[in-house]
């Protein structure tokens, strides 16, 4: 359900900063400094910041940066917070911030009272085809114009706007990536662990964690507010239908015999048929809607492909040197995820 989340408490008291300071072993006379010794018990980073607005004032704050999974579990470096234990995460953070700064720990908040600055919204999928998912993913579509599409790298399909990251990921192929890294503790005995993962994520930050508070009625950003698990099932299933979508995925073939036996009208047969060849064409559902928008409306072509979708069809196709003709969509493992039988 979460894997990484940043923290934050503004600090008023010049004295309270200097302290944590130095307990930090930081120098932040101005700037942005961080501690990464305390990693390994979930703590990624503690970050002091220290800066001088534009109207003259000084903003002085403590960030953490936290995987609440190793709070739980130390050896735990692959998987995220679950439903089950994200209830469990307040007492190992208020006992490990006591632990790194003893007496001062009592000037901070508890866990529940830190201000959310971002959180990552996940699940994770077992399956086999994760490199076929990834690649079908990166020929979806992106929630609106404000997004721009990463798609150089092999293993993700990863698109990002100002205030939220879309990340769906061969976690094996993350992993080796991690490992490849110096600095990382993720050790070659972990990629059994994450073999057939395809992770699902939503990161949330800055104004979109404003508009969650707006929206959901917060009295404040208190982090208690956004472990919640009917939030994470609105966040990951509404960016997940507005890139990925409904409908399972067929070869071009297969789609068109679909359409053919399940719409009764000769001439919506052909529309469709020609929205599938289109999509196939254009290399992914953005680029045709850019084609299809100079000849006819936007309403047009998200009537055609929503009916599509409609008919368990979605519109991006699986390539015809694939040795396959359907792939189930994984939208019904996600919504499971969050209602167990």
């Amino acid at each position: 359900m979460v894997h990484t989340m940043e923290i934050v408490f503004s600090i008023a008291d010049n004295e309270l900063f200097w302290d944590l300071e130095e307990q930090l072993n930081l120098d932040v006379s101005r700037g942005s400094y961080k501690n990464t010794y305390y990693s390994p018990n979930g703590f990624r980073e503690i970050r002091l910041i220290h800066h001088t607005l534009r109207a003259g004032s000084t903003y002085m704050a403590i960030e953490i940066l936290l995987n609440p999974k190793l709070l739980l579990n130390p050896e735990a470096l692959i998987q995220p917070t679950t439903l089950t234990e994200i209830s469990l995460v307040a007492e190992p953070f208020d006992r490990e911030l006591h632990r790194i700064f003893g007496s001062l720990s009592v000037a901070l908040p508890t866990f529940n009272h830190w201000n959310c600055k971002r959180i990552d919204y996940c699940i994770d999928i077992t399956t086999e085809n994760v490199s076929e998912y990834v690649q079908l993913f990166q020929h979806s579509r992106m929630p609106n114009r404000h997004y721009t599409l990463h798609n150089e790298y092999e293993g993700s399909a990863y698109s990002t706007s100002r205030s939220l990251t879309l990340n769906y990921y061969d976690k094996e192929d993350e992993t080796k990536s991690r490992i490849r890294n110096e600095h990382t503790t993720v050790q070659i005995e972990h990629l059994e662990e994450v073999r057939n993962i395809l992770r699902i994520e939503v990161q949330c930050r800055g104004n979109k964690i404003n508009y969650i508070k707006r929206k959901e009625g917060f009295p404040d950003k208190h982090i208690e507010h956004f472990l919640n698990a009917q939030l994470a099932e609105l966040i990951l299933l509404t960016y997940f239908d507005r890139s990925v979508g409904h409908g399972d995925f067929y070869s071009f073939t297969y789609a068109r015999r679909r359409v053919r036996q399940s719409v009764l009208q000769k001439r919506t047969q052909d529309n469709l048929i020609s929205m599938l060849q289109l999509v196939k064409d254009a290399g992914s559902v953005d680029a045709a809607k850019e084609q299809f928008l100079l000849t006819a409306s936007k309403e047009v072509f998200n009537r055609r492909v929503n009916n599509l979708r409609k008919h368990g069809i979605n519109p991006v196709t699986i390539p015809s040197d694939w040795d396959m003709n359907q792939l189930l969509n994984p939208r019904q493992r996600l919504f499971d995820y969050f209602h167990p039988l």
